[in-house]
C-alpha cells in the first residue's frame, strides 16, 4: 500500500482524522523518545491519534452513552472540548497558557505567540500536537523554529498531564 492509499484509507476512519490533519511533518514523533517524560509523551500521542479515552470515544461503543462531558455536563467531550472548552479544566488551562505565553515571549517568539492567539483553536491545536510553526511565521530562523517546537512540545505534555489528572480527580470525586 502506498502513502496516498494509506492516507485515503485513514481519512475514512473518523478517529484518525485529527491525526492525519496534524501529522504534517514526517517523523515528528521524536517526542516519544523523551525518556524523562514518557507519560506526557504517551498522552500527547493519544491526543494526536485521537485515542484518549474521552466520552466521545466511549459513545462510539455504547449506544446509551451520548458522549457528554462528565466533568461539566455541557457539551460533547471530544479533544477540543477537553483541551479548550470544559470549564472544570479552566484553571489548569489558564495556568499552562500563561506559562506558554511567557516562554514564547522570553524566547523571542512574541510574533508567533501573537499569531496563534489570534487564530482559531485548530491552529493552536496543530502547534500543540506537533505541527509546523512556519505555517504561521514563514520566515522564522531555523534556531527559533526548533525552539518553538520544543516549547510547544513541553507545553503540550505538561498541559495534557495536568488536565488529564484533573479529569481523573473530578471523575473519581463524582463517583464517590
Amino acid at each position: 500500500m502506498n502513502v496516498v492509499d494509506w492516507l485515503n484509507k485513514t481519512s475514512e476512519k473518523s478517529f484518525l482524522s485529527d491525526y492525519i490533519k496534524f501529522k504534517r511533518i514526517p517523523k515528528m514523533e521524536s517526542y516519544l523518545l523523551t525518556k524523562t517524560d514518557f507519560y506526557g509523551a504517551q498522552l500527547k500521542f493519544k491526543a494526536r491519534s485521537n485515542s484518549l479515552q474521552l466520552e466521545i470515544k466511549a459513545s462510539k461503543w455504547d449506544n446509551n452513552n451520548p458522549g457528554t462531558c462528565l466533568l461539566c455536563n455541557n457539551g460533547i467531550e471530544d479533544l477540543r472540548h477537553f483541551l479548550f472548552i470544559c470549564n472544570k479544566l479552566e484553571e489548569v488551562r489558564l495556568s499552562e497558557h500563561e506559562i506558554l505565553v511567557n516562554k514564547l515571549y522570553d524566547s523571542g517568539l512574541s510574533e508567533l505567540c501573537n499569531q496563534i492567539l489570534t487564530k482559531d483553536t485548530d491552529a493552536f491545536l496543530i502547534l500543540m500536537l506537533g505541527g509546523d510553526c512556519t505555517e504561521f511565521i514563514p520566515n522564522l530562523p531555523n534556531h527559533l523554529i526548533d525552539l518553538a517546537h520544543l516549547i510547544f512540545d513541553d507545553f503540550c505534555k505538561s498541559y495534557i498531564k495536568k488536565a488529564w489528572a484533573k479529569r481523573i480527580e473530578i471523575k473519581n470525586g463524582a463517583m464517590l
